[in-house]
Formats: C-alpha cells, sequence, structure tokens
C-alpha cells in the first residue's frame, strides 16, 4: 500500500473504520504504519546499498528527498545520512 487511501480502496470500509480496527490490532494508525514501514526499508537499504538518499527516498515513493529525510529523523532521531554512518 503507498497511502492509507488505497487500503480504503482495497477493504471496501469507511477511513474511520479502518483506522479504528487499525488501531486497535496495530497499535498504529495506518498512516503511521506505512511510515513506520517506508522508514524501515529505508534503514535497510541506507545499511545494504550504494543509493543515494534522494535515490532511496524516491524508491520508497517520495517526491521530495527533504521531505522524506525529515520523516527518516523524526522516526529515527537521526538524518538518514548520519544513521547510515553508524550502520555500517
Amino acid at each position: 500500500f503507498s497511502d492509507p487511501g488505497s487500503m480504503v480502496r482495497m477493504t471496501g470500509i469507511s477511513s474511520a473504520h479502518l483506522r479504528r480496527l487499525f488501531v486497535e490490532r496495530v497499535g498504529l494508525s495506518p498512516q503511521a504504519f506505512l511510515i513506520r514501514c517506508k522508514m524501515q526499508r529505508a534503514q535497510e537499504l541506507l545499511r545494504t546499498s550504494p543509493l543515494r538518499v534522494s535515490e532511496i527516498a524516491h524508491v520508497l515513493g517520495y517526491e521530495d528527498p527533504y521531505y522524506f529525510s525529515r520523516q527518516f529523523r523524526r522516526e529515527s532521531g537521526q538524518s538518514p545520512r548520519k544513521w547510515r554512518e553508524t550502520a555500517r
């Protein structure tokens, strides 16, 4: 899934109901869950690939690499570049 809207379309339930069920079962909103999954994939790519941060952002569906970096910092506490340096 690329966004919660695609989850709503696939399941055919309202976004409010989907959010309520998701929070009950997963402990996160659909949006927060998708961001967490993307950031975990970003960490994997930062650790194992030679891709630049902007390329990783693009692979994960971010049009703006700066927005990706801000989200990554919010989730991990470090910039993607700094995280890559410490992970290696």
